[in-house]
């Protein structure tokens, strides 16, 4: 009787233990994908109105020609949004001062206007910014 006890509650752990596995290693590739780039995406504010502050948690981003492609979520659910880009908006500006940029070394905000027309506020460290530069709009406007 005891055996039919383990071998019910038994399987049903096994196979949540296997799910938390495969989600976290999920999570892990996406650490590792070649030319990303640690940030954090919010929408931006609309003049008069606070703005909203950014995800608890930092996602991946990475360009793929005007688009950034943005891997973020929560650490067991990857949600992967891509985001076609018209312009970068302005310059760098320092945000030591946003409340959940605090774990980022000397944070720094950039303005992207979406395809869309929507603004977005996409916050990364100083020492990442260089990779956010390499982006399509780092040298200007293409020749043809």
């Amino acid at each position: 009787m005891i055996w039919a006890v383990l071998i019910v509650l038994g399987i049903p752990l096994w196979l949540i233990g296997v799910a938390l596995i495969s989600l976290l290693r999920a999570r892990a590739k996406v650490t590792h994908i070649p030319g990303s780039f640690a940030c954090k995406v919010r929408p931006a504010a609309e003049p008069g109105t606070p703005a909203e502050q950014f995800p608890r948690y930092t996602a991946r981003a990475q360009w793929v020609h005007k688009v950034l492609v943005l891997h973020g979520g929560n650490p067991f659910l990857i949600v992967t949004t891509p985001f076609g880009i018209t312009d970068i908006l302005g310059s760098a500006l320092s945000a030591s001062s946003e409340p959940r940029l605090k774990r980022m070394e000397q944070p720094v905000i950039l303005q992207l206007q979406t395809d869309s027309g929507s603004v977005i506020d996409l916050a990364c460290p100083a020492a990442e910014s260089q990779r956010l530069a390499r982006g399509p709009f780092a040298a200007g406007p293409a020749e043809s």
